[in-house]
């Protein structure tokens, strides 16, 4: 598997470097520190805000920004210790709420296609998409912006690695993106 993906790799960034300078899609924003509160990797990406997990004040203030949508990819096991319900808050606040939880020892691809399609939907008014530290979501749209906005691999990486990705996540990004982009030899 690694020396497929070493070899796949230099195809992908080849075959992903199409020139979009002059479009302005979601896909193909660019990935802009900024703050929400106390959220912690706080990344803007167009109509998304990304990062870590939500206080309620931070909840509040991204309605306030305009939010009307929040997917959080915390596990179950994550968020029951939590001193809230983000799923009340949500509720009281006119906010969709969305969790699936995304733990990559156990990720199937149709959760990863499934999320990758998720947030790609157009929305009424921006989206938060968490995590825990903003790793598990920069993941996903460092694959997005790969797949679907042809933004260059590596500047994917960059990107995602800014706002909050690990190094060891970079496996999951490599082995989606190879799945979701290199077609079957036979």
């Amino acid at each position: 598997m690694k020396f497929l993906l070493i070899l796949a790799l230099p195809l992908l960034a080849l075959t992903s470097c199409k020139s979009f300078e002059s479009q302005t899609t979601p896909e193909t924003v660019e990935l802009v520190r900024s703050e929400l509160g106390g959220l912690s990797n706080t990344t803007e990406w167009g109509k998304f805000y990304m990062g870590g997990q939500p206080s309620e004040a931070d909840l509040a203030l991204a309605a306030k920004r305009g939010v009307t949508r929040v997917i959080n990819l915390r596990t179950y096991a994550e968020v029951e210790g939590m001193s809230f319900s983000e799923a009340s808050v949500c509720s009281e606040l006119g906010l969709e709420y969305i969790q699936v939880p995304v733990n990559w020892d156990i990720l199937t691809d149709e959760k990863f296609d499934f999320l990758l399609e998720t947030i790609k939907k157009d929305v009424a008014g921006k989206t938060l998409f968490h995590c825990a530290s903003g790793n598990r979501c920069s993941v996903f749209v460092a694959a997005f912006r790969v797949i679907d906005g042809g933004v260059p691999y590596e500047v994917a990486l960059a990107d995602a690695r800014a706002a909050g990705m690990k190094p060891s996540s970079k496996v999951v990004l490599d082995a989606q993106l190879l799945r979701l982009t290199v077609s079957d030899p036979e």
